[in-house]
């Protein structure tokens, strides 16, 4: 059985095929592209992709107040956590039941970064999110936009996998093909501390462990948008997906029970469209 290469989320109107001895192409960031990993040969690069590939999050700091004449030097004052993040806008439509002139733009505003506790309500169940607004600010962000400006309502979960080496759930987009997304992408905030997998062929593989809600995202640098994957077992992927948080048992319980029916395959015997359809009817958080 072929074990397939990872999660993507190709946002330019073709499928990914997700096989590593497959040679495919993909569309994304406004030009198309060869999987670097199974190609070799020059890799185009449009404007947009050359954006989004220098982008990232940097933490800004408030100026400090200076002493009055004659008197000490205050102490220096810990500086509140504010992350600005960069989205940049791919030109596609955002089809869904959100503000598309909104939610094209993406954040505009740069808020103090707090935790975040969001509820998913699927057709199958409720699953509880924990944010991680420590190690993903941007993506945590992004996510409770999306979800103020009801983005995920009523929008399907397109994908389930079964592969002994991958098992996710993956949702977030709203035309259901796996190619859809929010019409911008937002800066990698990729893991630094999964265990690496000890894969011989792939030795930067890292596991992904169960519980672990991640985005997806294209074989380009900084491509994820809107969609993304529970992780329902142990998965080894590459590290080239944004943890932005994890699930508990009673979440566990729900995205098991999907994966536990059937599937109608599209990328795989093991890996297709749940069966019977699981929806998203609605996301909300705390916090």
């Amino acid at each position: 059985m072929t074990s397939p290469d990872g999660v993507r989320a190709d946002r330019g109107g073709h499928p990914v095929r997700l096989f590593r001895d497959l040679p495919f192409r993909t569309v994304g960031g406004g030009c198309d592209t060869v999987d670097m990993k199974l190609r070799s040969g020059a890799h185009l690069v449009g404007l947009a992709a050359l954006a989004m590939a220098t982008v990232g999050c940097a933490t800004t700091v408030s100026g400090l107040a200076l002493p009055a004449p004659g008197a000490s030097p205050a102490p220096k004052p810990t500086p509140a956590k504010a992350t600005t993040c960069v989205f940049v806008p791919d030109g596609r439509p955002s089809p869904s039941e959100a503000d598309e002139d909104r939610v094209g733009r993406g954040p505009q505003s740069v808020a103090e970064d707090r935790p975040y506790t969001a509820l998913v309500a699927t057709s199958a169940g409720e699953i509880t999110v924990e944010l991680d607004v420590e190690h993903a600010p941007c993506a945590a962000r992004n996510f409770a936009f999306l979800i103020d400006n009801r983005f995920y309502n009523n929008t399907p979960c397109h994908r389930v996998t079964k592969y002994a080496q991958l098992k996710v759930l993956q949702c977030g987009d709203p035309t259901g093909t796996g190619t859809g997304g929010p019409g911008y992408t937002i800066p990698d905030e990729l893991p630094k501390d999964l265990k690496k997998a000890g894969n011989a062929t792939n030795p930067d593989d890292v596991v992904y462990p169960r519980g672990t809600v991640a985005m997806a995202a294209t074989d380009e640098p900084n491509s994820a948008g809107s969609q993304f994957f529970v992780v329902y077992g142990d998965s080894v992927l590459p590290p080239d997906y944004t943890v932005f948080g994890e699930t508990d048992a009673e979440g566990l319980a729900v995205v098991d029970k999907v994966a536990g029916g059937e599937l109608t395959p599209e990328l795989g015997p093991e890996d297709g469209k749940p069966t019977p359809a699981v929806t998203i009817q609605k996301i909300t958080y705390s916090g």
